[in-house]
C-alpha cells in the first residue's frame, strides 16, 4: 500500500511601501488576490507616517497575484523583495 504525501506550497515574503493613505485600499487589495493564501501582514510607519512598509508573508500563486492587483491598482506603490520564508 502507498500513501500520497503533498509537498506545501512554497511560501514567501514580499515588501511592499504605499502612501500611508493608501494602506487600506492595499489591504483589500491583498485580500482579494490571496485570499487563505496570505499567512501573516505586518505594516510600519516610514517617513514621518505618510508612508508605510507594509510585509506579506504570501504561498505561491498569491505571490504573482498581489503583484498584478497592487501594480494595476496602485501603480505609485513600491514593490521591494520577495524572498523565501
Amino acid at each position: 500500500m502507498s500513501t500520497l504525501t503533498t509537498v506545501p506550497a512554497a511560501t514567501r515574503l514580499m515588501l511592499i511601501t504605499v502612501d500611508a493613505d493608501r494602506v487600506t485600499e492595499l489591504r483589500r487589495l491583498v485580500a482579494r488576490a490571496c485570499g487563505s493564501r496570505l499567512s501573516f501582514m505586518r505594516m510600519q510607519p516610514i517617513d514621518h507616517a505618510s508612508r508605510m512598509q507594509v510585509w506579506l508573508r504570501v504561498t505561491e500563486p498569491g505571490v504573482q497575484r498581489v503583484i498584478d492587483a497592487v501594480t494595476r491598482a496602485l501603480p505609485a506603490a513600491q514593490l521591494g523583495r520577495v524572498v523565501p520564508a
